[in-house]
């Protein structure tokens, strides 16, 4: 399952990846376009919006898969150590419920955009094309936080941000004075 897992955080990446440099490709002519030739692309900026937009939802993604994800840090210091690991077994399948639940919503709307043939604004790209990245990025998190409730050995380590965060700012202030 790991090696799944891995699979679909590299493919995530590539994807993100390709979407970014897209989006410095289209900025560069557009600008270039306006000032130099007097005339820009007038699909660049929209079409770099539905870009930033795969980019970013995949991004969520990859954090996932690196242990960094929304969560109350402070609840850690609550309960026992004992206790910590049924908690993240709870939390990650909570948060694959959670993800399943919103693809499952995702996925209804993006089938509604199919069914009606919307296309976005400018690009007139379909708009379910541009939406597909939604219900696939929940459906990724949650098959991946399942994972994780399920089998400890491959579940990455908590970020733990906020609190690497505090204490950073505790070490820096205590050296100030």
């Amino acid at each position: 399952m790991k090696l799944i897992l891995d699979a679909m955080a590299r493919l995530e990446k590539w994807i993100a990846g390709i979407c970014i440099a897209t989006i410095m490709v289209l900025m560069v002519m557009d600008v270039f376009g306006r000032n130099v030739l007097k005339d820009g692309i007038v699909w660049a900026q929209k079409l770099s919006l539905h870009l930033m937009l795969w980019a970013g939802l995949l991004g969520a993604s990859i954090t996932s898969s690196k242990g960094g994800h929304l969560r109350p840090e402070i609840a850690d210091k609550l309960w026992p150590k004992s206790f910590q690991p049924v908690l993240k077994s709870l939390e990650h399948f909570l948060i694959s419920a959670f993800c399943a639940t919103m693809a499952f919503f995702a996925l209804k709307y993006i089938l509604h955009s199919l069914e009606t043939g919307d296309k976005t604004p400018v690009t007139e790209l379909p708009m379910w094309l541009v939406q597909g990245v939604i219900p696939y990025t929940l459906a990724s998190m949650a098959v991946r936080h399942f994972t994780y409730a399920f089998i400890s050995e491959i579940r990455p380590k908590d970020l733990n941000e906020a609190e690497e965060a505090l204490q950073l700012e505790a070490e820096v202030s205590g050296k100030g004075e």
